[in-house]
């Protein structure tokens, strides 16, 4: 898993900031928290780039990283 460089967040790759990006999946869409009223959610969801359904993947960052960032 890579981790996004945030100095570059918000200026072309992830514009979105309602959704704070944490790691790429390769296809243009992201794993990362969503932002409510300038906070970040606890929560990990996956964003997809072109469509608007996000998906819930993990309750909050360490269940993220156990189930996706320590696969062998």
């Amino acid at each position: 898993m890579v981790l996004l460089d945030h100095r570059r967040f918000g200026r072309g790759e992830v514009a979105d900031r309602g959704f704070l990006a944490i790691a790429p999946v390769g296809t243009g869409d992201h794993w990362g928290f969503p932002v409510i009223d300038g906070c970040c959610s606890e929560q990990v969801w996956f964003h997809f780039h072109d469509a608007g359904d996000d998906e819930l993947v993990a309750q909050d960052f360490l269940e993220f990283v156990a189930s996706r960032g320590l696969k062998p």
